[in-house]
């Protein structure tokens, strides 16, 4: 690109400008651009996860506290006795620890081998619900 009576090359991306500083034999100015460029790898990858961890707990949290909402009606409406046994036992664990992830509420039944399952789905399955499609289990008469 022309500027006056000279000319401007420009380079833009940081492999080509590496390459380029190589080609001229701006060694040390190649270190200094890789540690800059590793730096914020290091950072953008902890950003990334410390997003994700909190997200993932918010979706823990907002899950919980659905789960004891949906409790409290179902004992206001037609009272926890009305609940299987599983389905209260669930419940009641739910209710005296509000704060627990499903994989914690799991553990606390002893079933670590089904800690990614919540015990109410698996329950709508026996059921014959398709908890996939959202589908409610069938009426019993």
């Amino acid at each position: 690109m022309p500027r006056k009576e000279n000319f401007i090359a420009y380079v833009k991306g940081s492999e080509d400008i590496i390459t380029l500083l190589t080609l001229l034999g701006a060694h040390a100015s190649v270190l200094d651009m890789e540690n800059i460029r590793i730096l914020k790898e290091i950072r953008n990858n902890v950003n990334r996860q410390i997003n994700c961890e909190s997200a993932n707990i918010d979706k823990t949290v907002r899950s919980a506290m659905a789960q004891v909402k949906s409790i409290h009606l179902i004992e206001k409406t037609m009272g926890l006795a009305s609940l299987s046994e599983g389905l209260l036992e669930t419940a009641e664990v739910r209710l005296q620890n509000p704060e627990a992830s499903l994989s914690e509420l799991a553990a606390l039944f002893g079933l670590l081998a089904f800690a990614h399952q919540p015990p109410a789905a698996q329950a709508l399955r026996d059921c014959g619900a398709d908890t996939a499609k959202g589908d409610a289990p069938p009426l019993q008469d």
